[in-house]
């Protein structure tokens, strides 16, 4: 059945009590896009209610949160302080959302944590600890530059600034954890100043995006443009 609106699935964490939670600015981007936005809280039987839910929903947002368990690409000798608010539970739902929204060309676009889940569940691995990406000023405040991929589609949503070597805009940053290995069939799309992985992307689907920073709380074309692209793609598909 086709929505009157896009329904854009957004993920959410929980904390210690039980209680799910979710920065309300994810789903007032959505909205403001012109989707609908509806929640996912992480469930046990993660591989079968993730077929259901991606049938359900014309798009995903992948949100932020906390770190996703090392062994999860892979590592199994790591320094466990590293690794903050870990969740298995969010983990096994997440992965598995990701994974078949991939396969099913479902418009999907990771935030923070989001592209990192993005990673993961499709064959990358992820740095445990970087230094200085963890921002003091408030939230909808830039707090570095990044380098935009020229021919990329993040570089045909953004309003462009050009120089000599290449497209840039200014992001905010809440993150100590980022993307190392790029699954297969991605292509990294911008960088920051100490090459640092901002964002990645599917060429072979038809809206597959993830970024590093927080675009739900940013003002900049650039910001808003992302999700308005998500919802459109869900639209149209």
């Amino acid at each position: 059945m086709k929505h009157l609106y896009p329904i854009i699935g957004i993920s959410c964490g929980f904390n210690a009590d039980g209680d799910y939670f979710l920065r309300r600015q994810y789903c007032d981007a959505v909205a403001r896009a012109g989707g609908v936005p509806v929640i996912l809280p992480p469930v046990r039987s993660e591989v079968e209610v993730a077929e259901n839910v991606i049938g359900s929903i014309d798009g995903l947002l992948l949100s932020g949160g906390g770190d996703i368990e090392p062994e999860r690409f892979g590592v199994y000798d790591y320094d466990a302080s590293l690794v903050g608010e870990p969740s298995p539970e969010r983990d096994a739902y997440e992965l598995a959302l990701a994974r078949r929204a991939y396969e099913y060309d479902l418009p999907t676009l990771g935030i923070c944590r989001g592209i990192q889940t993005i990673a993961v569940a499709l064959g990358g691995s992820l740095h445990l600890d970087i230094p200085n990406h963890k921002q003091s000023l408030p939230r909808p405040e830039p707090s570095h530059e990044i380098a935009i991929a020229p021919d990329s589609r993040l570089a045909r949503l953004m309003d462009t600034t050009e120089n000599e070597t290449g497209q840039f805009d200014r992001v905010n940053s809440f993150h100590h954890q980022a993307v190392d290995r790029v699954p297969d069939g991605f292509v990294v799309t911008a960088r920051s100043p100490d090459n640092i992985i901002e964002a990645i992307e599917s060429p072979n689907r038809r809206f597959y995006v993830g970024v590093q920073w927080h675009p739900e709380h940013m003002t900049s074309p650039l910001a808003l443009r992302l999700i308005d692209a998500l919802a459109k793609a869900a639209a149209e598909r």
